[in-house]
């Protein structure tokens, strides 16, 4: 009876480790479509160049790595199941431990963070295309005017993507010194009416970024902490028949 128990255990470790494999491999997917911006996604390099954000800019890396962590560890569990392995099995257990802990920062971090942006976007966003937006021409090198540089091109990027114009509509550009007449009419669509500004879909599309990345991590997580459970019965279980 305790060796049916056993390879019951080790049969839902196995099963449970594959799952984890294939959500690594769904997270190195999702980094590198949030690093080239296949189709409709738009480059996570472009929304960090917008934003500002330094941490986003290796977002989409760090995502791809832990996709690559995550599938080593998937085999570390399949390998110390299979092989009824009780160091295997430790070695895991501090892996996804581990793992199950840097989810729980990142996730808190996340929260903390998505609340500040919409406020980024509606202040900072305007104060920019007002201030900043294609204020290269005169470039010197600074740290301020390669800043402009690569957020004029995230914006025209962004606006080109999304098909809209500014934060809020062509009124964002209008006290811009930088902005020649014709870049203004850029804004407008090909029916003569101005496009609608950014906010709206710019806050839509890093929700559906957050929420695709969170769904992932979700997941993951709620399969390490079942994996965990099983590990260590597992562990526990090895060698009693002996």
């Amino acid at each position: 009876m305790q060796g049916c128990a056993q390879n019951c255990l080790k049969f839902i470790l196995v099963f449970l480790n594959l799952l984890i494999f294939l959500c690594g491999v769904g997270l190195i997917v999702t980094g590198t479509f949030l690093a080239l911006g296949f189709t409709d996604w738009i480059r996570i390099e472009d929304v960090a160049n917008l934003l500002q954000n330094d941490l986003l800019r290796v977002g989409a890396y760090v995502i791809i790595a832990a996709g690559c962590f995550v599938v080593i560890v998937s085999g570390f569990g399949c390998g110390g199941a299979c092989c009824e392995n009780k160091c295997m099995l430790g070695v895991y257990f501090v892996l996804l431990l581990l793992i199950f802990c840097a989810q729980l920062a990142a996730g808190i971090l996340a929260a903390i963070y998505s609340a500040e942006i919409k406020d980024f976007v509606t202040n900072e966003g305007v104060d920019f295309l007002k201030n900043n937006y294609n204020n290269t021409q005169n470039a010197t090198g600074s740290v301020d005017s390669y800043a402009n540089e690569l957020g004029t091109a995230a914006w025209n990027a962004i606006q080109e993507q999304l098909d809209c114009c500014g934060v809020n509509g062509i009124q964002d550009y209008q006290e811009n010194p930088y902005v020649n007449s014709a870049e203004i009419l850029s804004c407008t669509s090909s029916d003569g009416s101005p496009r609608e500004g950014c906010q709206q879909p710019l806050e839509s599309l890093l929700e559906m970024y957050s929420t695709v990345i969170g769904a992932t991590a979700i997941g993951v997580a709620c399969l390490e902490l079942f994996c965990m459970v099983f590990a260590v019965c597992l562990c526990r279980n090895v060698g009693q028949d002996d």
